[in-house]
């Protein structure tokens, strides 16, 4: 047993030098590239025997260093070229990207200029040419500053750059006022910039005359609910992959008033897998084979819900009452395409349902119907409309 261990101990030690000798050379870039280019076993751990608690920590440290043998394949194939050859291919492509930028210029002028000729601006030009005025006119600004006596600013962690200059230019030292959650900024592909927000966050508690006000407390969802989504989150949300950290402060905190009741939704949150295999009939399956099995186990689902007669809380009568297919709601990621399908399915199993898709206009089947009804009155011998 202790044989076995001190193997795996030294493999460990191996390994944990290796990386601390790359750590070492990181910075300079032919250095680690030479040092990578020697090969490095992740020698197998010892299969001997050991201890019940040893063997947990074994399976913990197998898949530590799975992702790190992952970590550094990527290395590997990042760290190919010297320092000399990609400086060289830098060179050769410089002439392609100047005139790239050139192109890029040209149009910015034309395009500009067509714009004025017809006396109109995109919702980009409105931020850019406000922050031009600014800049060219100090004393515009000073109007704007003197005007306002607080500037407030909602979505805040999804406004971009230029968005934070025009609102640095008009606001005072103690007239600003914004509201946001970082954790819900998804727009960063539209140049939001989610740092600006970070940056307030972290330095408010401590910044004279700045004050920070953390609305955590969740008002909507039962116990269960938020115990859940705060469990989750706790171990995927880290400052490292996330740039926050899902802590006190950010966790959610149970805030609504329900009061107790007979056959109500107190059990805990129910997460249903369906996997690829389980989906799949055949080797030529595709996603709407996939979506009926999904609908049809929510439809299940569904029914079994109000057979077992659960009650929910009616927030105007403040008493509890009978579950109603109105309290329900199925939320897909995207409803283009599969919605018409999903209350296809769901009016099979005798749910009622509505879903809002303008695509799905003329798939709905009491529109194909009246299509139907009227090709069969333009000519009868249309078996399929009939």
């Amino acid at each position: 047993d202790v044989a076995t261990w001190n193997k795996v101990v030294g493999l460990l030690e191996q390994e944990k030098n290796f990386f601390a000798e790359l750590k070492m050379t990181a910075e300079d870039w032919d250095a680690l590239r030479d040092r990578l280019a020697i090969e490095f076993k992740f020698d197998k751990m010892s299969g001997g025997k050991v201890s019940d608690d040893l063997k947990v920590l074994k399976e913990k440290f197998k898949t530590i260093r799975e992702s790190n043998k992952k970590k550094l394949d990527s290395l590997k194939k990042m760290v190919t070229l010297s320092k000399e050859e990609i400086l060289s291919e830098i060179e050769e492509t410089a002439e392609f990207v100047k005139q790239l930028a050139n192109i890029t210029l040209d149009f910015d002028k034309k395009f500009s200029s067509a714009k004025r000729e017809r006396g109109i601006i995109d919702f980009d030009d409105m931020e850019h040419l406000a922050l031009k005025i600014f800049n060219e006119d100090k004393h515009v600004a000073k109007v704007y500053r003197d005007k306002f006596k607080v500037v407030m600013v909602d979505e805040y962690q999804d406004t971009n750059d230029v968005q934070e200059e025009i609102i640095r230019k008009i606001v005072g030292d103690d007239n600003f006022f914004a509201v946001g959650d970082v954790k819900q900024s998804i727009y960063r592909f539209r140049n939001a910039a989610p740092e600006n927000f970070l940056q307030k966050y972290k330095s408010y508690p401590t910044d004279e005359f700045c004050e920070r006000v953390d609305l955590s407390k969740n008002f909507r969802s039962r116990r269960q609910i938020v115990e859940a989504i705060n469990s989750i989150f706790h171990r995927l949300m880290t400052e490292e992959a996330m740039e926050i950290d899902y802590n006190s402060d950010a966790e959610l905190n149970f805030g609504a008033d329900y009061p107790a009741g007979e056959n109500t939704f107190d059990e805990k949150p129910e997460f249903i897998l369906l996997t690829q295999d389980q989906a799949a009939q055949n080797a030529n399956d595709d996603t709407s084979t996939r979506l009926e099995k999904e609908v049809q186990i929510i439809a299940d689902k569904i029914n079994s819900m109000l057979d077992e007669g659960k009650q929910v809380y009616d927030g105007d009568k403040k008493t509890y009452r009978p579950l109603e297919y109105k309290d329900i709601v199925i939320l897909l990621r995207a409803t283009e395409g599969k919605s018409t399908k999903v209350l296809d399915i769901l009016h099979r199993n005798n749910i009622p349902a509505y879903a809002e898709d303008k695509g799905g206009y003329f798939r709905a089947q009491e529109i194909q119907t009246m299509l139907s009804l009227l090709n069969v009155l333009d000519n009868a011998r249309q078996d399929i409309s009939l």
